[in-house]
C-alpha cells in the first residue's frame, strides 16, 4: 500500500530521517553523561497531504494500521501518539496545523533501541516545516 492508495490522493510532501545507535553511552545521555550516537542505514519516512476534512489521519504501512483522530478526541495510542505529539506541541506553540493525511513507512525496526520514534517525529517535522513554511 502507499499514499495514494490509502488516501486516495498524492502526497503533497515526503520527508525520511534515520534510526541510530548509540556506540557508546547507552542510557546516560538523559542523566547529564556522554554519548556517541551514530546514524544507521534505516530510515523512516512519511508523507503528507491535506485531508480537507476536520480531522487528522495516520496510517503505518508496517503495522497496517490506520488512526483518525478528531480535534478534541483524547490522543491516540501507538504510533499515532508520536504524531499526534508533534501536532499539539507546535499548536501549543500557536501554529495553525490544518487536517492532514499522514503515511509512515520504516525499516527502523520498533522497539529495537534504534531511535524509531525520534526517526518517526524528526521526519514528520521536516515535512510540516516544509508545508507548513514553519
Amino acid at each position: 500500500m502507499n499514499f495514494q492508495q490509502i488516501f486516495n490522493q498524492p502526497p503533497q510532501v515526503e520527508a525520511s530521517a534515520p534510526g541510530r545507535v548509540n556506540l557508546l553511552g547507552e542510557h546516560t545521555d538523559y542523566n547529564d553523561g556522554f554519548v556517541l550516537p551514530t546514524a544507521i542505514p534505516q530510515q523512516t519516512t512519511v508523507s503528507l497531504g491535506l485531508s480537507g476534512d476536520h480531522q487528522q489521519h495516520f496510517y503505518s504501512q508496517e503495522l497496517a494500521q490506520k488512526v483518525s483522530v478528531a480535534p478534541f478526541d483524547c490522543p491516540p495510542e501507538g504510533f499515532a501518539s508520536y504524531l499526534w505529539g508533534c501536532i499539539g506541541v507546535l499548536q501549543a506553540e500557536g501554529f495553525l496545523i490544518p487536517p492532514l493525511h499522514i503515511f509512515v513507512t520504516s525499516t527502523v525496526p520498533i522497539g529495537a533501541g534504534l531511535s524509531s520514534s525520534a526517526a518517526l517525529e524528526v521526519a514528520l517535522l521536516k515535512e510540516l516545516r516544509s508545508l507548513l513554511n514553519l
